[in-house]
C-alpha cells in the first residue's frame, strides 16, 4: 500500500494556524472527505478533510500546535484505486484553493464569491472569504463542487446559488434546463447553507458598447426593457421549477436585469462602472439618480494581469515588450483589449511589470471606491453587493483578486481594508482644486457590529504636494 502525506492546505493570508481538535487516531480508517483536523483563525474554524481513503498511520501534529501552509499534518496509508502512484503524488502536494473567483458580503453588506473545481479547495476558499471578512457566498453561473457547500455548512458562511444558464440560449435547452433545476435542489437542496437559488445569470447580455455610440446603446437598453424569449419565458420556467422543488427558499429568475415596463421591476445590477464605462467615481452619482439601481449590485470591479502568469512568461520569451501576441491573450487567457487599451496602453509602459503595476493599481482603486459607495448607502438604499471576483480558475486575466496560484493582487488587501467591520471613510476630493479655495468633504462612520459605538476619536490628514495637514 502506498503512504502519503497530508498536508495543511492554503489559509489564506494566516502565516500560521493553531490547531483545535484532531479528530482521527493511528490505525482509523477515513474516506474520502472525513475530517481530520479543526484548525481556527481570528475569522472562522474549518475541518481540514481526507483527500483519498485510507488508513490512519501517524499523525505529526498536536492540539495547540501552530500550523502554517504545507506543514504535514499526518501520513495516510492509501486504499484501493487511491493507492496508485498519480494519486499518491497529488496527496503529497500542498493542496491548493479551488479553481474559483467570487465575492460576498460583509455584515449587513452582501458579496459574491465564484468556486469551481475539486478536492478540499472549497475548504480553502472559504478561509480566504473570511480572511476577507465576508459572510456571504454568491456561486456565480454554475454548480460547484460539494466541498465548497460542506464548508459554508460549517462556517455558517451563506450560499447564493446561480443555475448554471449565464447570457443567451436557444429554445430546445427549456425541457432540460426545467429538469436540471428539479435535479440541482435534489442534489444541494439539503446544504442549510444556501438561502437563494438564481435561475439565470444575464439573460440580456450585450457586449460593452461605447458611450458615444448611440446606436448600439440603445439598442442594450432595449435588451432589458422589451420581451425577449430567455428573459420572459425560459426564466419563468426555470423559476417556477424551483419553487415547485423547493418552496423554502428564495429563488429570483434572473440576475443583471435592469428595471423594466411595465411595473419597473428589476434585480441585481451588473455596474462596470471604470471598467467598461466611464470612472469608478460615477457609481455614487448613479446612486443619487437613480437610487433603485443600487438595492444590490451583484458585479462591479476591474481586471488586471495576475502576479503568476506562465503565458505572459512565454510571451516575453518569445517577443519584445509591448509586441506580444494580443490576439492569442485577447482569443485564450481573457485579455480585454478594449478596456485595457483604452485605460492602460501597453506601448505606454516601459515593461510588463509596470503595465501590471498601474493596471493592478487601478483595479484597487476601482474596487475601494465603489464598496466604500455601497456601505456608505448602507440601507439607503443599499441592500447588499457583490464584487467581481475572488479567484482564477486557470492562468487568465480577469478581475479576480487572488491568481490561479492563490498569490494576492494588490486589491486583496485593499478588499479586506475596506470591508472592516468599523470603517471611517471621506468623500472623494475632486480632481483639482484652486489655491485659496475652500474644500468640504463628509466624513462617514460606518458601524457593521451588533452594538453602538459609545466614544471615538477620528484623526484625518489631509495631504498634497509640498504639505499636509491634521485633523
Amino acid at each position: 500500500m502506498a503512504v502519503i502525506d497530508v498536508k495543511v492546505p492554503d489559509i489564506g493570508d494566516f502565516d500560521a494556524v493553531p490547531v483545535i481538535g484532531i479528530m482521527v487516531s493511528p490505525g482509523d480508517k477515513v474516506a474520502v472527505e472525513d475530517p481530520l483536523i479543526e484548525l481556527e483563525s481570528d475569522k472562522a474554524t474549518m475541518e481540514v478533510p481526507s483527500p483519498i481513503a485510507g488508513k490512519i498511520v501517524e499523525i505529526k501534529v498536536s492540539e495547540g500546535d501552530e500550523v502554517a501552509e504545507g506543514a504535514l499534518i499526518l501520513t495516510l496509508e492509501a486504499e484501493g484505486a487511491a493507492a496508485e502512484t498519480p494519486a499518491k503524488e497529488e496527496a503529497a502536494k500542498p493542496v491548493k484553493a479551488p479553481q474559483a473567483a467570487s465575492s460576498v458580503a460583509k455584515g449587513d453588506i452582501h458579496g459574491q464569491v465564484v468556486v469551481l473545481g475539486s478536492g478540499p479547495g472549497g475548504y480553502t476558499a472559504a478561509f480566504r472569504a473570511a480572511d476577507l471578512g465576508l459572510d456571504v457566498v454568491r456561486v456565480h453561473g454554475h454548480i460547484a463542487d460539494r466541498e465548497l457547500y460542506h464548508a459554508a455548512d460549517e462556517l455558517g458562511m451563506l450560499i447564493m446559488q446561480d443555475f448554471p444558464l449565464q447570457w443567451g440560449h436557444a429554445r430546445t435547452v427549456r425541457s432540460q434546463a426545467v429538469d436540471q433545476a428539479r435535479a440541482a435542489v435534489d442534489t444541494l437542496g439539503h446544504h442549510p447553507s444556501i438561502v437563494q437559488w438564481t435561475a439565470h445569470n444575464d439573460p440580456s447580455a450585450t457586449t460593452a458598447v461605447n458611450r458615444s455610440d448611440w446606436k448600439k446603446r440603445t439598442r442594450q437598453v432595449m435588451a432589458h426593457q422589451l420581451p425577449s424569449w430567455n428573459k420572459s419565458v425560459l426564466d419563468r420556467w426555470v423559476k417556477r421549477s424551483f419553487e415547485k422543488a423547493d418552496s423554502s427558499r428564495e429563488t429570483v429568475a434572473h440576475s443583471g436585469v435592469l428595471p423594466h415596463f411595465p411595473q419597473l421591476s428589476g434585480t441585481d445590477t451588473h455596474l462596470w462602472h471604470g471598467w467598461h464605462r466611464g470612472a469608478a467615481e460615477d457609481l455614487a452619482g448613479l446612486a443619487a439618480r437613480v437610487p433603485r439601481l443600487v438595492r444590490f449590485v451583484s458585479e462591479f470591479g476591474a481586471h488586471a494581469p495576475p502576479n503568476t502568469a506562465p503565458f505572459i512568461d512565454h510571451e516575453l520569451a518569445t517577443h519584445e515588450w509591448p509586441h506580444l501576441d494580443w490576439d492569442r491573450l485577447h482569443n485564450e487567457f481573457g485579455y480585454q483589449r478594449d478596456q485595457f487599451e483604452r485605460l492602460f496602453p501597453p506601448d505606454q509602459y516601459e515593461s510588463y511589470e509596470s503595465w501590471r503595476k498601474a493596471a493592478q493599481r487601478y483595479q484597487s482603486h476601482v474596487l475601494k471606491t465603489q464598496i466604500e459607495t455601497l456601505r456608505r448607502l448602507k440601507y439607503r438604499p443599499s441592500g447588499g453587493f457583490c464584487f467581481y471576483a475572488l479567484a482564477d480558475p486557470g492562468p487568465v486575466i480577469s478581475a479576480s483578486v487572488l491568481d490561479h496560484e492563490r498569490a494576492p493582487k494588490d486589491a486583496y488587501a485593499v478588499v479586506k481594508a475596506a470591508c472592516e467591520q468599523i470603517l471611517v471613510v471621506a468623500d472623494s476630493p475632486p480632481a483639482w482644486v484652486n489655491e485659496g479655495a475652500r474644500l468640504r468633504l463628509d466624513v462617514h462612520l460606518i458601524n457593521d457590529l451588533r452594538e453602538g459605538i459609545d466614544f471615538a476619536v477620528v484623526d484625518a490628514v489631509a495631504s498634497w504636494a509640498g504639505g499636509e495637514q491634521r485633523w
